[in-house]
């Protein structure tokens, strides 16, 4: 696709969408295509379990309440105008049918942020900064390397949670508890 011209989120969702696309992931900032993660299979490996973890137990918390859904890959836009498009790597949201729509431009419930190497602290905030603005009420960001959760949410200091300690946020997600250590794979002595 043409990265001169700025893309509108309908645009960029048809493209993200290509088979050519599809092992890539890719976002939208201010009309212009970047790519989120990096292509290499050996490097998400880890990672990506991370989010399969993840989306697990908040699959089971989400039978067990007997509504919402999890979302992988879902689009929400944060910006019109030009137009901006973040890909969490899992968005909850209370209503099962928002996990059916392509992008949104709903925040859900809680949104999943899986940090990478090459993932920086200050460019977490920023984003966080970015969903808060749009009204996201909960983040966590999980550091398979750390292991670690941090529980951020809008105007308040982010709170680290260890491998060995539960992930509690009962005012959003009522009866939810997991241990991080579940949500964390087994890595190799050498990563």
């Amino acid at each position: 696709m043409d990265n001169t011209k700025l893309h509108s989120a309908e645009e960029f969702w048809t493209w993200r969408h290509r088979p050519e696309n599809a092992e890539r992931w890719w976002e939208l900032e201010r009309g212009r295509i970047v790519e989120k993660r990096p292509h290499s299979k050996l490097l998400q490996a880890p990672f990506a379990q991370v989010g399969e973890l993840a989306a697990f137990h908040l699959n089971a918390y989400c039978e067990r309440m007997g509504h919402g859904c999890v979302g992988r890959g879902t689009g929400i836009v944060t910006q019109r105008d030009p137009d901006t498009v973040r890909v969490p790597d899992l968005v909850v949201f209370e209503h099962a049918d928002m996990c059916a729509l392509g992008f949104i431009e709903e925040w859900p419930w809680l949104t999943v942020e899986v940090a990478l190497p090459r993932d920086t602290f200050g460019g977490m905030m920023r984003r966080a900064a970015e969903f808060f603005a749009m009204g996201a009420p909960l983040l966590w960001v999980i550091d398979p390397l750390a292991r670690n959760l941090a529980i951020l949410r809008r105007e308040q200091a982010p709170r680290l949670v260890g491998e060995q300690e539960d992930v509690v946020c009962e005012d959003v997600l009522p009866g939810f508890r997991c241990r991080v250590g579940e949500l964390l794979p087994v890595l190799s002595p050498n990563g």
